[in-house]
């Protein structure tokens, strides 16, 4: 709680214990760089809207979005036996501007309960792993173990278990002590092997759970958060083009036409995709086909693709306008070579018929025919 950096914290018209007021994720837009939060801007209430990125519950989209006590360390209002949603403070509660989010359990409010933090992605990276820490603070003693658990997902329930953020608190002699200043442990956990896309949205979960019940809790907070996001570029394809228009007449391929086409920060191959009536080769004179594929190396791919009309590409098809050729790679936006507006056409082939002698006539033709 002494960090002095203080976010904007958007307060919201209603401060309803256990109502959604409004969802706002964190946009985090700069990989590298710590965003913070120390809750010292929700104020004294024992309803205080807590800051919108944050919500109380084991599923963020559905969580609570104020208190429902508040209490200190200190002086009036010092913290009792009322279970609940705590707005804790350093001192007293009335005046103290050093506050945390947590809770102290009993026989009516019971254990265990989640606070939960989201964030959209808007680094324009791919978040390969996040770094994130926090204070747990201790605010009053009890005769029952207390853990945190940490959890972080793609889903707003946040499901997979980070077990370096977890602490454990033993159980106290007695329920009555307060600490002040409350007794502080500090956690910092990199999460790695990540891929959370441009965009997305993650999130992260603190849960607090009494060994076999909830009475004689303790009294515990979350303080001091701070993530900062790394990441890398995501996969991008350079080849997008529109063709000249082809021509041919049908049972003769169409002359090639050729593109540069290349690939970034690649985790797969890049494939050209020939689309229907088309096919694709390396060379201008090579073997055509359905495909090619250019080998990414260190991320990077780089080729030329000539396309052409199928020597048997439907002469009753209109190729205006359409994607002529596909370029793929996992993770990529695809980027496609399309025909010209106009212009593209299948001739039909004109019939000719050479007979050398009547025996040789097409089958199912009589010599009748040939008098």
């Amino acid at each position: 709680m002494r960090n002095p950096f203080r976010l904007p914290v958007i307060l919201a018209v209603l401060a309803i214990s256990g109502a959604t007021t409004g969802q706002s994720q964190q946009s985090i837009s700069t990989a590298g760089s710590a965003v913070t939060e120390n809750f010292n801007g929700i104020g004294t209430s024992s309803t205080a809207t807590i800051p919108s990125t944050w919500r109380m519950g084991t599923d963020w989209s559905t969580g609570a979005t104020a208190t429902t006590v508040a209490a200190g360390t200190s002086g009036t209002g010092i913290v009792g036996t009322t279970g609940g949603f705590y707005n804790w403070a350093d001192g007293v509660t009335g005046s103290s501007t050093d506050r945390a989010l947590g809770f102290l359990t009993s026989s009516g409010y019971s254990s265990p309960r989640s606070l939960m933090y989201a964030f959209v992605n808007n680094t324009g990276l791919i978040v390969t792993s996040i770094t994130v820490t926090w204070n747990y603070e201790k605010y009053r003693s009890g005769t029952r173990q207390f853990d945190w658990t940490f959890f972080h997902g793609s889903s707003a329930s946040a499901t997979t278990a980070a077990t370096s953020g977890n602490q454990t608190y033993g159980a106290d002699a007695n329920s009555t002590t307060v600490s002040n200043p409350p007794a502080s442990s500090p956690k910092s956990v990199t999460i790695t092997g990540l891929s959370i896309a441009p965009g997305a949205t993650y999130y992260l979960r603190w849960t607090y759970t009494g060994l076999s019940g909830s009475t004689n809790a303790q009294g515990l907070g979350v303080d001091d958060f701070s993530i900062t996001l790394s990441g890398a570029p995501p996969p991008s394809i350079t080849g997008a083009a529109t063709a000249a228009a082809f021509t041919t007449t049908y049972g003769t391929a169409s002359t090639a036409q050729s593109f540069s086409v290349s690939g970034s920060n690649l985790t797969a191959d890049l494939v050209a995709t020939a689309q229907t009536g088309f096919e694709v080769a390396t060379t201008e004179n090579g073997t055509y086909g359905t495909s090619v594929t250019f080998t990414q190396s260190g991320g990077s791919a780089n080729g030329t693709v000539w396309v052409r009309l199928r020597a048997n590409a439907t002469a009753a098809s209109s190729y205006d306008n359409i994607t002529a050729v596909a370029l793929t790679s996992t993770g990529a936006t695809a980027a496609n070579i399309t025909t010209a507006a106009t212009g593209n056409a299948v001739s039909k082939a004109t019939p000719t018929l050479s007979i050398t002698s009547a025996s040789s006539a097409t089958a199912g033709a009589s010599y009748r025919d040939w008098e």
